[in-house]
């Protein structure tokens, strides 16, 4: 896995894994495994990434504050698969999480913009997939 390399050879910059809390841990190797892809292109990294983003949010209580966070982190990697892919199906399992991470999220919270601006270009790339002008109306009312 190239993850264990990135954190080898970035001693200085990251904090041994053993010394922080495990939702740290879990969110950067998830951001790790991410990054890895875009670096690489590989959708087995992708898959993997899918797969631990899946698992963090299965660790977490509803209640949990970073929770949308984690839910945002999934559905960047779904759309990630998407434009990998190029399989509607596969855009319809981004909107979903996107929707969620703002249910959940505060709203003065510093990324909020950041997360509205994803489930837009989420609406937006079904648009240009499915021409639902019901999606624009969504992505211009946020």
């Amino acid at each position: 896995m190239h993850l264990s390399r990135t954190i080898c050879n970035q001693p200085r910059k990251v904090a041994p894994l053993h010394s922080i809390s495990s939702d740290v841990r879990t969110k950067y190797l998830n951001t790790s495994s991410r990054t890895d892809l875009r670096w690489r292109g590989s959708l087995s990294d992708l898959d993997e990434a899918i797969k631990l983003h899946t698992v963090t949010l299965a660790q977490c209580t509803p209640g949990h504050f970073p929770r949308f966070e984690y839910i945002n982190d999934l559905a960047t990697s779904l759309r990630d698969r998407f434009q990998q892919q190029g399989t509607l199906s596969k855009l319809e399992d981004t909107i979903e999480p996107h929707r969620a991470t703002l249910a959940f999220c505060p709203p003065h919270h510093s990324f909020r913009s950041n997360y509205i601006n994803d489930l837009a270009v989420s609406l937006c790339d079904r648009i240009r997939w499915q021409g639902v002008v019901s999606d624009l109306n969504e992505a211009i009312e946020r």
